[in-house]
């Protein structure tokens, strides 16, 4: 009942942004821009759809590598991250401030690699003493994640055709899925390495809500 009762509120906020009077500095035309951030660097394209309320195309490349040892095992992860995302921003004081509302396709591409050393466990196995075992994973997400956030971009609500802006936000990725497999070393029980898959997802939990943080340039044509 809550949330139905958020729903309409928000879709009374939009209705009454776009039925608003036009501002005078409202300038109404597609503006372009480029922006970094944690979801990686890429353009944006703004088309305006009422002197409160902009449509925001945006892309976004990034790739990360990442060395880490937990309990006895080195784990390389290598991401190769593209997302793009289609955003609503609502300007509900017809100023920079804005509330944004979207969501993005993630088109993304994680490898995992691993060395488990003597002694470590993967589920229930021991590493034997003087031996090793490969593992290798695939890492993969929703292709489809909402997003909700805030910012400042005076693009279309200040005299100047440049616009600095910042994006805060969250992506909800929902959870991340893990499959292991393994390369080398004294044989390893699927079932334990299934085992090990769901103890590198617990440690992904808190990636389920990304923390989106982007600064940019605009130009506003």
């Amino acid at each position: 009942m809550r949330l139905f009762l958020a729903l309409h509120a928000i879709g009374a906020l939009v209705l009454m942004t776009v039925a608003s009077p036009a501002m005078a500095n409202h300038k109404g035309h597609v503006a372009f821009g480029i922006h970094a951030g944690t979801l990686g660097y890429g353009p944006d394209i703004y088309v305006p759809i009422s002197p409160r309320l902009t449509l925001r195309g945006t892309g976004n490349f990034f790739d990360l590598e990442y060395d880490e040892t937990v309990d006895g095992i080195d784990y390389d992860l290598d991401l190769d991250l593209m997302t793009a995302g289609a955003v609503l921003d609502l300007h509900p004081f017809a100023t920079g401030f804005h509330i944004s509302f979207g969501a993005f396709y993630n088109d993304n591409s994680a490898g995992l690699g691993a060395t488990a050393n003597q002694g470590s466990s993967i589920g229930s196995f021991t590493v034997p003493a003087g031996q090793t075992v490969g593992l290798r994973g695939d890492l993969e997400v929703d292709e489809f994640s909402p997003y909700i956030g805030l910012g400042w971009d005076s693009t279309y609500m200040g005299n100047s055709p440049w616009s600095i802006y910042l994006q805060l936000g969250v992506l909800f990725q929902n959870d991340i899925s893990v499959a292991l497999s393994q390369t080398s070393g004294p044989a390893v029980s699927q079932s334990d390495l299934d085992a090990e898959a769901r103890s590198v997802e617990d440690d992904l939990d808190l990636l389920e809500f990304y923390p989106v943080l982007s600064i940019g340039l605009s130009y506003s044509f």
